[in-house]
């Protein structure tokens, strides 16, 4: 696996990595860590919530099959607190009707299984800096 270089740009973004799959969660974690990123993982849809709510990351990285739910219910969620960028991860090409087309511009799509050296996944963020809602703060 190739590991990009740390950028001071992104040396202190913190990314929620939400999976089911503790094998995917790794190899990203891997990749994001050496790319400089801080990250933090949720199994689950209300999981992840709650770390958004207490903690907001960053940026996320998101599967659209969640056990509990789905990535763009989460993501629905997360949209209502923040334009915080986030990277959709799916088993099914394009999305597959799941994720909506087209993607706004601080969201992109990412089809499983990936290598960092197919889909450099770090070049994948979409480039915003993330913006939260007015009058919302973290624990609200």
């Amino acid at each position: 696996m190739i590991v990009p270089e740390p950028s001071p740009a992104t040396s202190a973004s913190r990314v929620l990595v939400v999976d089911d799959e503790p094998a995917l969660v790794r190899g990203v974690t891997i990749v994001l860590r050496g790319g400089g990123y801080v990250v933090e993982s949720a199994r689950t849809a209300s999981e992840a919530l709650a770390v958004v709510v207490e903690h907001p990351p960053d940026a996320l990285v998101l599967d659209l099959v969640l056990p509990d739910g789905d990535g763009i219910e989460l993501c629905g969620a997360v949209r209502r607190m923040s334009n915080v960028p986030i990277l959709f991860m799916s088993a099914f090409p394009g999305g597959a009707g799941i994720a909506p087309e087209p993607l706004p511009p601080n969201e992109a799509l990412v089809e499983k299984p990936f290598t960092a050296e197919s889909e450099p996944l770090i070049a994948q963020f979409p480039q915003l800096e993330p913006v939260w809602s007015p009058g919302w703060s973290p624990g609200r």
